[in-house]
């Protein structure tokens, strides 16, 4: 009995804690999928700033355009941790 109480069946919550999603898992295509949108909706937000708030940041209007108009997928290294 003790093993039971032991076993990953036994408390799937606790078992959920720990599953890794492998590269091809539905999981881990999931989280990919809700991390580019993510990153579309970001670029899309930039672009709508107004013009005193893109100074703010040290961009321009047509910087924070041409960002809107990169493809989801390019996006720096740093954003994929």
């Amino acid at each position: 009995m003790e093993h039971a109480a032991t076993c990953p069946a036994a408390c799937p919550d606790a078992a959920r804690q720990n599953v890794r999603p492998n590269a091809r898992s539905p999981l881990r295509l999931l989280q990919r999928l809700r991390r580019t949108l993510a990153f579309a909706r970001t670029r899309r937000s930039l672009a709508d700033l107004e013009p005193h708030l893109l100074r703010d940041i040290g961009i321009t209007p047509e910087q924070a355009r041409a960002e809107r108009g990169r493809p989801v997928w390019d996006v720096p290294k740093n954003w994929l941790r």
